[in-house]
């Protein structure tokens, strides 16, 4: 699978095997092949040895895709950001024929940096505040029910 999907010698790196015992393989099984035979009626080699890899497939595809889309959320975050303070320094009749554009590149941002409910939103706090070895000066309010109605209140626009 991973042969057809990347080609012998990627393949071979994923699973951190020698190149060309991964390339000899793939030639006397055939594996490239466009009709290729059963397993059944193709006896293995004498000469091919059972190797095994530090990695297995299933993780080396894992890692693969994961690192995609990694590297795509950075290229999108990078193109939403240039597009957009393209698109700020616009005026007028310019603006207006861009707006499709400026929908666009909002929408790539909510999917890049999708907004947090409050649920989501997180504190942070000072481990000093915590042990009590360090004073607070400022009292401390709950925004959350105030989030909560002001996000209703968009809800509802």
């Amino acid at each position: 699978m991973l042969v057809l999907d990347f080609g012998v010698r990627e393949a071979a790196r994923k699973l951190q095997i020698n190149e060309n015992t991964v390339l000899d393989w793939s030639r006397k099984g055939n594996w490239l092949k466009e009709t290729r035979p059963t397993p059944a009626q193709l006896p293995p080699p004498a000469s091919m040895k059972p190797t095994i890899s530090p990695i297995k497939p299933a993780d080396a595809l894992a890692n693969t895709l994961a690192d995609r889309l990694k590297r795509t959320k950075l290229g999108l975050s990078a193109w939403a950001v240039e597009s957009s303070e393209h698109l700020a320094t616009l005026r007028g009749e310019e603006a207006l024929l861009r707006a499709p554009e400026a929908k666009q590149t909002a929408d790539v941002a909510g999917k890049v940096w999708p907004e947090q409910t409050p649920q989501q939103v997180g504190m942070v706090l000072n481990v000093s505040v915590l042990s009590g070895q360090a004073h607070v000066e400022h009292e401390i309010i709950d925004i959350s029910d105030s989030v909560e109605q002001a996000s209703i209140q968009d809800s509802q626009d």
